[in-house]
């Protein structure tokens, strides 16, 4: 290769980095369960992090919206809005994060008022989505992206009365008389339940579950729906904690329902 080529090659590399969809968005929460939080010895759930954690349930609606809707051409699939109290104020550069480098729009931005904390939780989860869509819209115009994605976005989250909910397709008994299935939904303080029902084949529900703590990402929600089991024609199982993630429920996350065979 000659001197021109080698020099030209890394130049040509950048300038033709791949365009893909910008989607995935968070306030970096802690993970693990409130509960599960305040029982650490060395955990501190601090205000600012309480309110990053409760924004949870925005962030994957609007990301769950951003990954269906028109796309956001970028170099990057990926956002986090981190809050840091004596962070200056928002500035995003015009210099874009690369994906292709394991890069990310990661930004320490003010948090919002902690007197969201204070807030009914339609209210905080109204306050937090507002916040988000507000920072998405100058990180785009800082990078001269299209910004009808994150209106729509913003209006499918809404449209969803602010909520994240999952749910499997259902899966029926040996004997075909009852079918079960599982829903996930992350509350308002970033905290993701899941409830087992099942239904006769007139979709009367004849079992709920009470909620079952489980993982509060979709790759964790498909690993909890591929457990469903019928180990018989009345008795169905499920594992709310399926993966190999630590500070999971006491006892593990195996459920199990018995219906009864005569109703259906």
């Amino acid at each position: 290769m000659s001197l021109k080529a080698a020099l030209e090659t890394p130049l040509a590399s950048v300038a033709c980095s791949p365009v893909v969809r910008f989607w995935q968005v968070d306030f970096y929460p802690m993970e693990a369960h409130t509960a599960v939080i305040e029982a650490h010895p060395r955990w501190v759930l601090t205000p600012v992090k309480r309110l990053a954690k409760c924004g949870t349930a925005v962030t994957r609606a609007y990301s769950q919206a951003l990954r269906t809707g028109p796309p956001v051409e970028a170099k990057t699939s990926w956002g986090r809005f981190v809050f840091t109290p004596d962070a200056p104020p928002f500035a995003p550069s015009r210099v874009p994060a690369l994906g292709s480098l394991g890069m990310g729009e990661i930004h320490e931005v003010q948090p919002p008022p902690l007197s969201l904390l204070d807030a009914p939780d339609y209210d905080r989860r109204l306050g937090l989505l507002t916040f988000l869509h507000e920072h998405l819209l100058r990180l785009a115009a800082a990078l001269d992206w299209y910004t009808q994605p994150f209106e729509q976005a913003r209006l499918a989250v809404l449209a969803s009365d602010l909520r994240y909910v999952l749910r499997s397709p259902m899966k029926a008994s040996p004997d075909r008389r009852h079918r079960a299935g599982v829903t996930m939904e992350v509350d308002g303080n970033g905290d993701a339940w899941l409830e087992l029902a099942v239904l006769t084949q007139a979709g009367d529900v004849v079992h709920t579950s009470p909620p079952l703590m489980t993982h509060e990402s979709e790759r964790g929600f498909n690993a909890v729906r591929r457990t469903i089991h019928w180990s018989s024609r009345t008795t169905v199982t499920v594992d709310a904690w399926p993966l190999d993630d630590p500070f999971g429920p006491e006892g593990g996350g195996k459920y199990m329902a018995e219906v009864r065979g005569d109703v259906s």
